[in-house]
C-alpha cells in the first residue's frame, strides 16, 4: 500500500474515531466549556471540579488523591523564614530607616533645638508633629527659622536623590494663633549625603505675632510628608530578612535533616510583597532564593507545598472585599503569574497554594463575615487557578490547594466554600488551618467532618504550643491525629522555629528536642 493511502486511511480512522468520542461526550451530557461537578463517582462522592479537556493527561490518572495523601504523610512547615515581614519595621520596599527631624535656631545664632526623629510609615508618608515644651535660647532671643532635615543611615541610600512632597505644614502658638508655613509646601528634590539631606527652611519673619523664643515655646508644628523615589532595595538584605524573626537562613542541611528524620511533605510559606514593586514586579533575586530552597526539597524527593503566605491575613495587602478585589486584580494576577511560571517546570511534588488565611477589611474570624465577603473569597481562589493554569509546562495538571475564607472551618465559612472549575481533572485540594486544643477538638472536628467528605482536604496548619499546652500537647497531638487518620487526610504542623512555642524542630542545632511528638506527628499515631 502506498504512504498516500496509508496516511489518507490512517486520517480517515481518526476522524472517525473523533466523531465516535464526540458521539459519546454529547450522549452523555458533557460541556468542555462549562464546570461539571461530578458527586456520582464509583470511586468516590467528593466534589470534583473539571471541565474534562480530552486533550490533557490528567496526572490524577497516575496517581489518586488518596494515593496522593498516602505518599505525602502528615509534614512540617518552614515557618516564618521565607515569609518573614514586619509591617512597621520592614514594611513593603518601603520608607525603612528614614527619619525626619525639625530644628530651631535663632538670631543672631546662639543655640538651636532638635525635635525627636521621627520614622516614616511603611508607605514613605509622616505626620509630624512636634510639641515645642521648652528651648535652649532665653525667651528674649530673636526668632530666625525653622527647619526640617530627612535622614537615612542606609549605606546604600547615600548620595541617591529623591522626591520629597510636603501637602501641610502648620505652626501654631501657644495662644492658638495658627501660622501656614508656606516655604516647606510643596516638592523638594532632596539627597542624601552623610546621612542627611539639606533643610528645608522656613523663615520666621513672616510670622507676624512670632518674634521671639518666648513666642515659640509651647507651640506646635504639624507637617505631613511624603516620599517618593527614595532607595530601598529589600532584595540586597534577602538573607537578613529570614533571620529577622530569630531563625537562621535556610540551608540545604536543614532541610536534608528534615527529610531524614522522615519528613516527606514540606510546607514552605513565602511573603512577596517585600520584594516587590508598587506594581507587582517581584524581585527575581527573590525568586531565586525562594526557588533554591524548594529545589533542596525536591532534591530529597520531597513534596513541597509552596503558599502565598503573608501578603493576605491581618496585615495583609489582599484582602476577601469586593472593593479589594476591584482594586488589587490586576496585581494580584501579575504576581501569580510570575510565581507560576518560575516553577511550572517542577514536577508534580511541588503544590502551589494559593492565599494564606484571607480576611476581610475588618478582619474578621467570628461567625458574622458578610456573605460579599466570604463570595469574595471563592473569586480570589478562581482568579488563583486560572492564572496558574495558564502559564502551562507542569502547572497543566498539577495539584494546587486553595483555601477557604481565613482557612477557617466554621460551619459559616465552610458552607460559603465553592470549589473553583478547573481544566485539570480532580487536581484542587482545600486546606483549612484547625488550631484545636484538648478542650474543642472533639465539637470542631464534628463540623468539618462533612466538608471533609466532600472536597480533598489538607490541613495546612496545627500545632499545640509547648509554652501553653506544655506536657499536654503529646496528649492533644494524639488525640488530634486519631481524627486526622480517621479522615484520611494529611495534618502539616506548623513550626515556627521557636522550640519555646511551637517549633520541633531546632533550625540551629538541626535537632529534635521533643522525639515523641516528632514520631507521633511522623508516623500519625
Amino acid at each position: 500500500m502506498s504512504r498516500i493511502k496509508t496516511d489518507f486511511l490512517s486520517k480517515g480512522i481518526y476522524m472517525l474515531v473523533m466523531i465516535a468520542v464526540s458521539c459519546s461526550i454529547l450522549a452523555c451530557g458533557s460541556n468542555v466549556n462549562n464546570l461539571t461537578v461530578d458527586t456520582e463517582n464509583t470511586e468516590t462522592d467528593k466534589v470534583v471540579a473539571t471541565t474534562q479537556n480530552p486533550s490533557i493527561v490528567y496526572a490524577s490518572e497516575d496517581m489518586s488523591v488518596e494515593e496522593l495523601y498516602k505518599d505525602m504523610g502528615n509534614g512540617m512547615s518552614l515557618g516564618n523564614d521565607l515569609d518573614v515581614c514586619d509591617w512597621d519595621a520592614i514594611g513593603s520596599n518601603k520608607a525603612i530607616g528614614y527619619q525626619a527631624a525639625a530644628i530651631y535656631t535663632t538670631n543672631p545664632y546662639s543655640t538651636w533645638n532638635a525635635s525627636s526623629y521621627q520614622y516614616f510609615s511603611y508607605d514613605g508618608s509622616l505626620h509630624f508633629v512636634w510639641n515645642i515644651e521648652s528651648l535652649n535660647s532665653e525667651n528674649s532671643t530673636i526668632c530666625d527659622s525653622f527647619a526640617i532635615q530627612i535622614v537615612s543611615h542606609e549605606s546604600n541610600a547615600q548620595n541617591k536623590a529623591f522626591t520629597c512632597s510636603i501637602t501641610n505644614a502648620t505652626f501654631t502658638t501657644a495662644t492658638g494663633a495658627k501660622y501656614t508655613m508656606g516655604s516647606l509646601i510643596g516638592t523638594h528634590q532632596l539627597t542624601i549625603k552623610n546621612d542627611v539631606t539639606q533643610y528645608l527652611y522656613q523663615p520666621m519673619s513672616t510670622f507676624d505675632g512670632v518674634k521671639t523664643t518666648g513666642d515659640v515655646i509651647g507651640g506646635k508644628i504639624e507637617i505631613d510628608l511624603k516620599l517618593e523615589d527614595f532607595y530601598y532595595d529589600v532584595s540586597s538584605e534577602i538573607s537578613k530578612l529570614e533571620t529577622y524573626w530569630g531563625n537562621p537562613v535556610a540551608t540545604e542541611d536543614m532541610i536534608k535533616a528534615i527529610s531524614d528524620r522522615g519528613f516527606k511533605t514540606i510546607r514552605i510559606p513565602v511573603t512577596y510583597f517585600n520584594h516587590m514593586s508598587d506594581e507587582g514586579t517581584i524581585d527575581p533575586a527573590f525568586l531565586d532564593r525562594v526557588e533554591e530552597v524548594v529545589d533542596w526539597a525536591l532534591k530529597y524527593d520531597m513534596y513541597v507545598i509552596m503558599s502565598i503566605q503573608h501578603d493576605t491575613g491581618n496585615d495583609g495587602w489582599i484582602k476577601a472585599s469586593e472593593s479589594n478585589y476591584k482594586t488589587n486584580k490586576t496585581k494580584v494576577e501579575y504576581m501569580i503569574r510570575q510565581i507560576a511560571d518560575r516553577f511550572k517546570d517542577k514536577d508534580n511534588h511541588l503544590i502551589l497554594e494559593g492565599f494564606n488565611e484571607m480576611v476581610n477589611d475588618k478582619c474578621q474570624w467570628d461567625d458574622y463575615i458578610p456573605d460579599k465577603d466570604l463570595s469574595v473569597m471563592n473569586r480570589w481562589n478562581q482568579l488563583f487557578v486560572d492564572t496558574v493554569r495558564a502559564t502551562e509546562g507542569n502547572n497543566t495538571d498539577r495539584y494546587l490547594l486553595v483555601n477557604t475564607y481565613a482557612a477557617m472551618s466554621t460551619k459559616k465559612v465552610l458552607d460559603a466554600f465553592v470549589l473553583p472549575s478547573d481544566t485539570a481533572n480532580n487536581k484542587i485540594l482545600v486546606g483549612l488551618h484547625c488550631y484545636f486544643n484538648n478542650e474543642n477538638m472533639d465539637q470542631n472536628f464534628a463540623v468539618m467532618t462533612e466538608f471533609v467528605e466532600k472536597y480533598n482536604v489538607i490541613i495546612g496548619e496545627w500545632a499545640f504550643w509547648i509554652s501553653k499546652e506544655g506536657d499536654n500537647r503529646i496528649e492533644g497531638a494524639s488525640r488530634y491525629m486519631e481524627y486526622v487518620n480517621a479522615l484520611g487526610i494529611p495534618a502539616i504542623w506548623w513550626d515556627n522555629g521557636n522550640t519555646n512555642e511551637m517549633a520541633i524542630f531546632d533550625r540551629k542545632t538541626l535537632s529534635w528536642p521533643n522525639a515523641e511528638l516528632v514520631d507521633l506527628i511522623i508516623k500519625g499515631e
